[in-house]
């Protein structure tokens, strides 16, 4: 039973990171409450996977995070160079925390900011303005990474995983560019590509496994939920929207940089922008009970309309039913933070690489008690609940 204790969980019994968090998310198809009392995940006792509590078990978040955390001003924390492995979630702070994870989840990180930033900043290393050829981020601080965090390594560690009878599990297409050749402008994005659909399938089969410790009281119908990754493993991503489109051959560092991730359904079909958001998630359920609640966000931006007009040609072609649909949407939303989790995991696997900075940098409540319970390097903003210890 340890490994149910990385869960979120309400009381020593129900162990289901799925369903509470999408109640937070106000996305749960299931639950007639309008959300979760976010103060229970920190105050009410419960077992923790640690073993290195002193501390009698069950016992409250609140108690334990009192004997791991230590208060560090922010100006000490933010403005890093330089700024590998940082992963962020929700963090003011200008610091090089985009990577995979903020494909999924649409965040406010950006690699170009961060770029001029470190520009600025930087005397003897600065990132050439003839970004081209074999020139990336300067190795002496970003030894991992090319033009996004830890790309190199992830690259690595993808090509490098093999399944049964030493069959790669990621296979990667070596046509004008074989795997073991130099990083430039060339392959980037190609490469970059391959990356991202590994670790989608990486955070779907993660997605899965969250569900395995459902609680009678907390179930989602395993039916359903396996329909539904189905149909989310049907998005395969195929290309970038460029961050700048020039028609001047300037190869500088911005000209590189990607504002969306393309995707098609199965790769064979019209190609889709992938930007998501709470809003869209909640109002395309159409089993709405009372948790289901879409956030405003302001008006829909053609990026987020083709998204969600590819999407529902998915559902379509698969037959889903409003029940796959439903849970489909909630697991798009679900993933968003999920993501930040299993980036972490996979550069913890990692032995040959100096990961110092290695932590997830965030600012809400159930995502800092998920990252806790697996005993994740965090930091977060300062909370209010924090005061009763």
């Amino acid at each position: 039973m340890a490994a149910d204790y990385n869960h979120l969980t309400i009381n020593n019994a129900n162990y289901n990171t799925v369903w509470l968090d999408a109640m937070h998310d106000r996305t749960n198809y299931k639950a007639t409450a309008a959300t979760v009392d976010e103060d229970n995940l920190m105050t009410i006792s419960r077992m923790w996977p640690q073993t290195s509590f002193t501390t009698p078990q069950p016992v409250d978040f609140l108690t334990l995070f009192k004997q791991k955390y230590i208060l560090e001003p922010k100006i000490n924390v933010i403005n890093a160079i330089p700024g590998e492995m940082r992963i962020k979630d929700v963090y003011s702070g200008m610091f090089f925390g985009f990577a995979l994870n903020e494909f999924i989840d649409q965040a406010d990180t950006s690699t170009l900011n961060y770029l001029k930033y470190y520009d600025s900043l930087a005397t003897t290393t600065n990132i050439a303005l003839n970004f081209a050829g074999s020139s990336g981020l300067p190795p002496e601080s970003f030894p991992n990474s090319f033009l996004y965090n830890c790309d190199k390594i992830l690259f690595k560690y993808f090509i490098e995983q093999k399944g049964v009878g030493d069959i790669p599990l990621y296979p990667y297409d070596i046509t004008n560019d074989p795997e073991n050749s130099g990083w430039s402008t060339d392959n980037c994005k190609k490469r970059h590509l391959y990356n991202l659909n590994c670790f989608w399938n990486k955070l779907l089969d993660t997605i899965d496994s969250d569900h395995a410790d459902d609680d009678v009281l907390y179930n989602f119908d395993n039916v359903t939920k396996t329909a539904a990754i189905v149909c989310l493993r049907q998005i395969v991503f195929t290309d970038f929207k460029m961050m700048k489109n020039t028609t001047v051959a300037r190869n500088a560092y911005v000209d590189f940089l990607y504002q969306y991730p393309m995707w098609k359904i199965n790769n064979a079909d019209v190609e889709y922008y992938y930007v998501t958001t709470q809003s869209l998630c909640a109002s395309n359920i159409p089993n709405k009970n009372g948790n289901v609640k879409p956030r405003p966000e302001g008006k829909t931006t053609k990026e987020q309309k083709s998204c969600f007009k590819g999407l529902k040609k998915l559902l379509n072609n698969s037959n889903a039913n409003n029940l796959i649909k439903s849970h489909f949407y909630m697991l798009l939303k679900y993933a968003g933070d999920t993501s930040h989790m299993v980036l972490y995991d996979i550069l913890n696997t990692i032995t040959d690489i100096d990961k110092p900075n290695l932590a997830l940098y965030l600012s809400e409540r159930p995502l800092l008690v998920r990252a806790f319970a697996k005993n994740m390097n965090i930091y977060c903003k300062y909370l209010a609940k924090f005061n009763q210890k």
